[in-house]
């Protein structure tokens, strides 16, 4: 909810409101990353167990040799990797049980006067009360009970109620009644600190109106199953520095130096945000316009336009003459959920090709209608559902020399556009010193 307040802040220049906004939510994300990324390369390294099981050791080994502080963080839940019935553990969810009820903090904490006050925030509730309300301490509680419970009781008899018993913790179950009377509770307190409650209200409506079923207990999981789970394992861009630079209006850009091969259009509302991205020093220029100065962005720069899926239809309706522009549409939902929308606007010919980023990320490029290309970051892991549906010629595979000519190649050097756009949807930058990620990346050829 706060991101989505803060976004609606960006985008409509209220930058005071922005800048409390974004520091609430770096600590309250920073708040639950140690679950999120234990669970993340726990998936990894089950995939890795699964598939290539006499890479796991090495890769553990690998992971401490670049990363020990990372590796010092995930080492208690890659632990139960190493165990005998290790598959027995997984097909159980009780990885994904512990850090449900780490994340299910005592609700009754939420329902404060100082909630959006981040001294409040900080030194009261994700300090002194860390064992109710941080996800982060309560999460290698969980673990070490889990670990102790398994010396004594079979997989299967292990209950929620006997981990919080054990860690000796309360967890509050997350429904949707309790989220909407806490959504009408932040929204009063939104509406205190003059905080704009748009957002809030679509977050309510969009609440109200889901009616996903959350299942908690699979008694055994298939190779399908499995998939689908890494489907939701989506890669983080890696590189959230890019200096921002707010701009008054298009005219700014004249006196800018840099390397821009794209700009985005983000709709918002009945404006768009403009941005610009210098992927040599990584910078992000950007301004907001109405559509007069959307149309003169369009016929001051002939470049390839990005836009997020969300907002691709709604532009081709308010601009047809995008139609003859290349567009690259950024999708960072996972595969199975888009596939209506890719499957909707296909070309002719259904081309993709992929590009590997690191050892551990790909970029997959699919051709749609017209001069569109959607474009999809993927782990090695859910990669597989792709290559699933090549095998199944929903998708022709044309990474090769020569086939990929005229499809994603139109001139001989646009193959430097593709690596340009995969630094403004990764915000990396030409001149990044960080090793494991490429000052480019590479086109590469599975074996489908």
């Amino acid at each position: 909810m706060i991101e989505q307040v803060k976004n609606h802040c960006i985008n409509n220049l209220q930058i005071q409101n922005m800048h409390r906004l974004n520091l609430l939510s770096r600590r309250l994300v920073e708040a639950s990353d140690i679950v999120h990324e234990c669970l993340s390369y726990y998936s990894q390294f089950v995939a890795i167990k699964y598939n290539k099981p006499d890479q796991f050791k090495d890769k553990l080994e690998d992971l401490k040799r670049k990363n020990a502080y990372t590796a010092q963080k995930v080492y208690t839940i890659t632990e139960f990797l190493e165990s005998e019935n290790w598959q027995e553990i997984f097909n159980s969810t009780l990885i994904n049980r512990i850090a449900r009820l780490a994340m299910n903090i005592k609700s009754q904490l939420l329902f404060s006067e100082n909630l959006l006050n981040e001294e409040y925030l900080v030194q009261s509730l994700l300090i002194e009360q860390s064992l109710d309300f941080n996800p982060n301490t309560r999460f290698p509680k969980l673990v070490s009970s889990l670990k102790k419970l398994l010396q004594s009781s079979p997989v299967e008899s292990i209950t929620d109620e006997m981990l919080l018993a054990e860690a000796n913790l309360i967890s509050n179950e997350c429904n949707k009644a309790n989220l909407l009377e806490f959504f009408n509770f932040a929204k009063s307190q939104f509406i205190k600190y003059s905080y704009p409650i748009n957002p809030v209200d679509s977050v309510i409506e969009n609440t109200i109106n889901n009616t996903q079923e959350i299942i908690d207990n699979i008694d055994d999981i298939s190779e399908e199953e499995r998939l689908e789970i890494f489907d939701l394992i989506r890669p983080a861009v890696i590189n959230t520095n890019y200096e921002h630079i707010f701009l008054s209006s298009l005219d700014d850009m004249k006196d800018i130096k840099g390397i821009f091969s794209s700009f985005w259009i983000i709709v918002t509302d009945n404006l768009y945000n403009i941005m610009f991205d210098d992927i040599a020093l990584g910078k992000r220029y950007f301004f907001i316009t109405d559509k007069k100065g959307c149309i003169s962005t369009l016929a001051r720069y002939d470049l390839p336009v990005t836009v997020f899926t969300e907002d691709y239809e709604e532009l081709l309706r308010r601009f047809p003459e995008l139609i003859q522009r290349e567009i690259f549409i950024y999708n960072d939902q996972p595969y199975l959920s888009s596939k209506e929308f890719i499957t909707s606007h296909l070309s002719a010919q259904h081309e993709i090709m992929f590009y590997q980023l690191n050892n551990d990320i790909f970029v997959v490029f699919i051709k749609l209608k017209d001069n569109s290309i959607i474009t999809m970051l993927h782990t090695k892991y859910s990669l597989k559902l792709i290559i699933g549906d090549i095998q199944n010629k929903l998708y022709k595979y044309i990474n090769t020399d020569g086939v990929i000519d005229g499809v994603f190649w139109k001139h001989d050097r646009d193959w430097w556009k593709y690596e340009d756009i995969i630094k403004s949807f990764t915000q990396t930058q030409i001149f990044s010193q960080d090793l494991d990620i490429p000052p480019l990346g590479n086109r590469i050829n599975l074996e489908i």
